[in-house]
């Protein structure tokens, strides 16, 4: 939470107690504002305390042999709401369970910041796919959008810890979803890249291999 976001809500708590006399109208409004950038400064918070963890090695992953597509559908269920306010659909293509050895929790944080970040920049009735495929090597899950793309000299920061794109409209997006993204993924033997074509869409690639013992 920075200073702006502080001296936001100071200022509409200042106006809210300095008039009394404030139409109720008027001042739902200003509830609403300091409603907003405290949920704003609160997932702030939260994220990056959740970075922090992960960046000091502090986080104790509750792994189990699940199948990944349950921590698809985990993950996706929480943005249907954001997905059908914009009209768009978001497809399963589970061509396999893919049981593999992780956290649940953990590894649904990681899709749902990649599943935002296509909702956030994909347009109304656009359309996000998810699919998972499995070999005997490994299980990968692709993440792909037919929105706005992301330019070529972008792709190679998208992962970098507060990067945030010249695009990005979505004032929650500070540049660190994708790299927590990509720190989960990789604690959990995985890797991910990404490719893109401007106006076409995007594509995360997330590949985890099967290890023999």
């Amino acid at each position: 939470a920075n200073k702006d976001d502080i001296g936001i809500v100071l200022t509409y708590n200042d106006i809210l107690k300095n008039h009394e006399n404030m139409d109720m109208e008027t001042k739902s409004k200003f509830i609403d504002m300091t409603s907003e950038q405290l949920d704003r400064m609160n997932w702030l918070i939260t994220t990056l305390l959740k970075y922090a963890r992960i960046e000091s090695n502090a986080v104790s992953y509750n792994k189990e042999m699940i199948p990944l597509s349950e921590s698809i559908r985990y993950a996706i269920n929480p943005l249907k709401l954001s997905a059908n306010d914009k009209k768009q659909d978001i497809g399963l293509d589970l061509i396999s369970e893919g049981y593999y050895f992780h956290d649940k929790k953990w590894i649904a944080e990681s899709l749902s910041n990649i599943i935002k970040n296509a909702i956030e920049h994909t347009d109304i009735n656009g359309k996000i796919k998810i699919k998972l495929e499995e070999t005997p090597m490994s299980i990968s899950i692709t993440i792909s959008d037919n929105g706005e793309g992301i330019e070529k000299s972008e792709l190679k920061n998208i992962f970098k810890r507060f990067y945030k794109g010249k695009n990005s409209i979505n004032p929650k997006s500070i540049g660190i979803g994708l790299s927590l993204s990509k720190k989960i993924i990789e604690a959990h033997g995985g890797s991910i890249t990404v490719e893109s074509d401007i106006g076409k869409g995007t594509s995360f690639n997330i590949i985890f291999l099967k290890v023999i013992i």
